[in-house]
């Protein structure tokens, strides 16, 4: 995601793992995005007061625009940006907090010394690409309908809490017009699910979401039939 925060037309950079103490834990959202995207940002303020330059507009002289090349989820995600709002969020953004007449900390004296400070970000989401094949990203979903009307689910998305088989549980009930009570949600078994990639970068609904919509779908077809 870095990348695609200012024009970098030659870059190096350097990464360590460190093992602590701390208890093993892992990300649930943007795996990277917060820490390296931090990172880059104390870097750009420390550029801005090498070369004399307001930290906001040396944002505004560098960051990618329209037209400029985009790089999303991975190596092979990349596109062209069609349209942008970082200058109109930055200047909007500025004006809200008096930005060039803020308080400069190093113009304070004392133990507690008070400033403002800007920074941007931006999070992809989604694991699909431009051109189809060059990333796997493919869902799969099973939906029975029994003899007294109920309907079991049976994905192979694992839920981390969020709600996403409920989700998929409401598209398929909107789709047949049933009560949702009436779709029971098998969890995910290996030996009787369908192939699904997993559950990360928002995919458990457009990606996973589609296959519920589909066999839904797909079921009502031959309900008609009948």
């Amino acid at each position: 995601w870095w990348v695609s925060l200012y024009k970098l037309p030659a870059m190096s950079y350097e990464g360590k793992a460190i093992y602590t103490n701390k208890t093993p834990s892992c990300a649930f959202r943007g795996y990277g995005n917060p820490q390296i995207t931090w990172a880059v940002e104390t870097l750009m303020d420390e550029l801005s007061t090498e070369v004399g330059m307001d930290p906001l507009d040396f944002r505004l002289k560098n960051y990618i625009g329209e037209g400029d090349l985009f790089w999303g989820q991975g190596p092979t995600v990349k596109t062209i940006v069609q349209s942008c709002g970082v200058e109109e969020i930055l200047e909007k953004g500025s004006q809200m907090v008096d930005w060039y007449n803020r308080p400069r900390p190093e113009t304070e004296v004392g133990r507690y010394r008070r400033g403002i400070g800007m920074g941007r970000g931006f999070h992809t989401s989604s694991a699909g690409a431009p051109v189809p094949g060059t990333v796997v990203d493919f869902g799969g979903a099973l939906l029975k309908l029994n003899e007294d009307g109920t309907f079991d689910y049976v994905s192979a998305l694992m839920d981390h809490g969020g709600g996403t088989l409920e989700a998929h549980a409401k598209i398929i009930a909107e789709e047949l017009c049933v009560p949702l009570e009436n779709v029971t949600i098998v969890r995910a078994d290996t030996q009787t699910t369908v192939y699904d990639v997993c559950t990360h970068a928002s995919r458990g609904i457009y990606s996973g979401g589609g296959a519920a919509l589909k066999v839904a779908r797909l079921v009502k077809e031959k309900i008609r039939e009948n």
